[in-house]
């Protein structure tokens, strides 16, 4: 998968999103300023990392690499690596680490927004966006619930797979350190794709790291 598969996927999502927000009459309230989903467990490929890396310059990349150093610390000594899993409460069990991606600027602002991944875009609400913010009224949270725009998503990574090439899905975060840092920290949320021939492999891992 390359760049222009990436710009082409969220070009493409972004289309689907603004369908859905008129087909659900979904009145969004997420605004700039606003940037509580920033601490959410938000998966992300490899290639939409190695993309948005791609984009910086040398002295930004290595101002990430200070802050993903630092994210990592806190998210290592809060257990997050025995913590995370692959149910749909993992997301409840991340908030309550108070972790802020590292893609976050000071100014409380995205500093990749154009080129964000694919679930950062997916994160709209017509709620209170206090509720956001606030763990005890997050699960009454008004989100987009659009289950076919995730299942495009996954068909696009899926067709850009060539024979024998691999992709992978984890916490933006974990990614980020795997890049930037080295070192492996596989969490249970990471998802592995695989192409052999005609067959689509598919892998969840366990926690501990590959070697």
């Amino acid at each position: 998968m390359n760049a222009l598969d990436v710009i082409d996927l969220h070009k493409n999502l972004d289309g689907m999103l603004k369908l859905a927000v008129r087909a659900n009459k979904f009145d969004v309230t997420c605004s700039k300023g606003c940037f509580a989903c920033c601490k959410e467990l938000a998966i992300a490929s490899r290639p939409e990392i190695r993309f948005i890396l791609s984009q910086l310059s040398g002295t930004a990349k290595a101002a990430l690499s200070l802050k993903v150093e630092q994210w990592l610390a806190k998210f290592l000594s809060a257990g997050g690596m025995n913590s995370l899993t692959g149910t749909p409460e993992r997301a409840l069990e991340y908030l309550k680490f108070n972790l802020y991606c590292p893609l976050l600027n000071d100014q409380g602002c995205c500093s990749v927004y154009e080129h964000r991944p694919c679930e950062c875009r997916l994160f709209c609400t017509a709620g209170d966006p206090k509720a956001c913010a606030d763990p005890a009224l997050r699960p009454e949270q008004m989100f987009l619930v659009a289950p076919g725009i995730h299942r495009e998503m996954m068909k696009y990574f899926v067709n850009c797979l060539g024979d024998g090439e691999t992709t992978e899905f984890d916490h933006i975060g974990i990614i980020l350190a795997e890049e930037l840092l080295g070192g492996s920290y596989v969490t249970k949320c990471r998802l592995r794709l695989h192409r052999n021939g005609s067959t689509l492999e598919i892998q969840r891992c366990d926690v501990e790291n590959d070697e």
